[in-house]
């Protein structure tokens, strides 16, 4: 285990060389290499086994925001970044959140947070969420237990 935990940490120095100063509850923006599948991601020492696609809208650097593990739903990470400015006449700030299931080591799903000064509405049930779109009005419902 020890074993484990130091590498854990060694890769994890080794990807701040390349990452963000700026960390949120750990977790760290990690820019790719080129032929990686995509070019931004989040990594978390305390969570060795787990890398995140951070999904841009726009070609810039995310920007990690806010971290928290609600108490209601253990096991469970929301993951606040800045996800770019699209737009072609108007720029329009978008935040997404990525919704972690900590248990498994995988991602839930990503869902929209912010899209200019619309904000999405989030429904907490027993064991999912239902986000819905700021943009178009669409609802997604996000199962957080197996």
């Amino acid at each position: 285990m020890l074993t484990r935990t130091l590498a854990a940490l060694a890769l994890f120095a080794i990807l701040s060389i390349s990452a963000s100063a700026h960390d949120v509850g750990g977790w760290i923006v990690v820019e790719n290499h080129a032929d990686a599948q995509w070019r931004w991601s989040a990594a978390n020492p305390s969570f060795p086994g787990l890398r995140i696609e951070l999904e841009m809208l726009a070609p810039e650097k995310p920007e990690l925001l806010v971290w928290e593990e609600p108490e209601r739903y253990s096991g469970i990470g929301l993951l606040r970044y800045y996800a770019g400015e699209p737009g072609t006449s108007v720029l329009v700030r978008v935040e997404q959140v990525v919704i972690i299931d900590l248990k498994n080591a995988r991602v839930i799903g990503v869902a929209p947070y912010l899209a200019g000064e619309d904000r999405a509405a989030w429904e907490w049930g027993d064991a999912a969420v239902t986000v819905t779109d700021p943009w178009d009005g669409s609802a997604t419902t996000y199962q957080l237990a197996d």
